[in-house]
């Protein structure tokens, strides 16, 4: 199981600053989900929610959402997936 907990390999093989592709997955219950998610992101990252590129597909019961965030460090990238 890769580490969430900030002592992970994204130190080391990861040059920042950079942009990475974060995807996550929840129920398809509300249509606010992929905005929600924008924003916590973007709220860890610094950046604006409308500036975060977001695209969400749906599969009946669950929705993917799939984000394009920058990171100046490893810190905020294991934020991040604390966050989500």
């Amino acid at each position: 199981m890769p580490n969430i907990d900030g002592t992970g390999s994204l130190r080391t093989l990861q040059e920042y600053p950079c942009e990475l592709m974060i995807k996550a997955i929840g129920d398809n219950l509300s249509d606010d989900f992929p905005n929600e998610l924008r924003r916590i992101c973007a709220a860890i990252t610094g950046q604006e929610p409308e500036a975060v590129p977001v695209s969400h597909r749906d599969r009946g019961k669950y929705r993917s959402v799939t984000m394009h965030l920058k990171f100046e460090d490893a810190d905020t990238v294991y934020a991040v997936y604390k966050a989500l």
